[in-house]
């Protein structure tokens, strides 16, 4: 009885060598090229911007903090400022409705700094909206005073800015827009892709001297300006200098200028840092008909990482 239970461990073991070894050799590629067919079979098709449209009302939540803007297209903006030197941005396209607030890695517990004493005091509310005077410089723009600045949307282009004193904290290169795939087929008929990377995308100025840090796992330098990078995880074996996706992605940039971005969705999507244009920084999200993102300020980059922290929870 024991040889015979000897010889049946014995054929597991060989079976299951025989399998590791297939399995390391179709899975793991020790020069760590691509593998010769794609395993998803996904043909990327490239996108198109679709500009949004134009300032059609707005309004504000004195109970919420929240200013909402709608667009002549259809579309809605959301700003609030959640914490001081903290506001999150959302954009809902034409055909999504507005939902109640939720987050994907913001939990509800998960509180920021009470609202600076100093400031609250220094002006006329926590947070309101300065209406736009067609006699004044603010006919254009709607605008809504926060704790640590102001930050000002152009009526024209819907794009957001967020000011404090004589500088602009951050700034929208356009308003957040809507990325569209329309592949034809040569007789211009209409043809389905079987990957369309459309979805929603937003665009960020950048300083000519501005440097980029975060996103995650790379073996890239520090400064990540310059690089177009993917916002999946990927595990790319016998990896070396160079290697753009190591396992962990994190959809934050930190800028030299004393400000976070953080993209708060777990669809696939990149971070185009400044390599498409070296003047602007451009996140995208796959299939996403809404989407939000913090920004994150303070006096430091300390400062800043704990407020951060402070969003997201700590361990």
């Amino acid at each position: 009885m024991l040889m015979k239970v000897n010889s049946y461990f014995s054929i597991f073991l060989f079976l299951a060598a025989v399998l590791h070894g297939a399995l390391t050799t179709h899975a793991q590629r020790t020069d760590n090229g691509h593998p010769a067919t794609d395993p998803f079979g996904r043909r990327v098709v490239p996108a198109r911007a679709v500009p949004g449209g134009r300032y059609q009302s707005h309004a504000y939540d004195s109970a919420s903090g929240r200013l909402t803007i709608r667009a002549t297209d259809g579309s809605t903006r959301q700003i609030q400022e959640v914490g001081t030197g903290v506001i999150k941005i959302n954009y809902f396209a034409p055909d999504r409705r507005p939902v109640a607030d939720s987050s994907i890695a913001v939990s509800p517990g998960n509180t920021l700094p009470a609202l600076d004493e100093v400031a609250t005091a220094a002006s006329d509310s926590k947070s309101g909206i300065l209406l736009a005077n067609p006699s004044s410089a603010t006919a254009n723009t709607v605008q809504l005073r926060t704790n640590y600045g102001t930050v000002i949307v152009q009526k024209n282009s819907l794009q957001v800015s967020w000011h404090y004193g004589a500088n602009i904290v951050f700034s929208e290169a356009g308003a957040a827009f809507r990325r569209i795939t329309a592949p034809t087929a040569p007789n211009n008929a209409a043809v389905v892709a079987p990957f369309s990377p459309g979805g929603t995308a937003v665009r960020f100025r950048l300083a000519p001297d501005e440097r980029l840090y975060g996103t995650g796992s790379r073996a890239l330098p520090v400064n990540r300006r310059g690089y177009r990078l993917e916002l999946y995880n990927q595990a790319h074996y016998a990896s070396q200098n160079g290697e753009p996706n190591l396992n962990i992605s994190l959809p934050t940039v930190l800028s030299s200028r004393g400000y976070m971005l953080f993209f708060d969705h777990h669809a696939a999507g990149y971070l185009d840092l400044g390599k498409t244009d070296k003047n602007v920084l451009e996140y995208g999200g796959e299939d996403l008909s809404s989407l939000s993102y913090f920004v994150i300020t303070g006096r430091d980059q300390a400062e800043i990482l704990n407020r951060y922290t402070a969003l997201t929870g700590r361990q």
